[in-house]
């Protein structure tokens, strides 16, 4: 899953150290959930390549 941080100027934690805007993939979906839930990123979605 893609997530990209939007709602704070910089997000660090043990595996990503990420500015705003930053697009991360994170592979583990419960850390994903996790990262959604705090309420700072926001899912990327695929968009379909013509």
């Amino acid at each position: 899953m893609k997530l990209k941080l939007v709602n704070a100027p910089t997000y660090i934690s043990k595996e990503f150290r990420l500015k705003k805007g930053e697009v991360v993939e994170v592979e583990d979906k419960k850390v994903a959930e996790r990262m959604l839930e705090t309420g700072l990123f926001e899912e990327v979605k695929e968009k379909s390549k013509k």
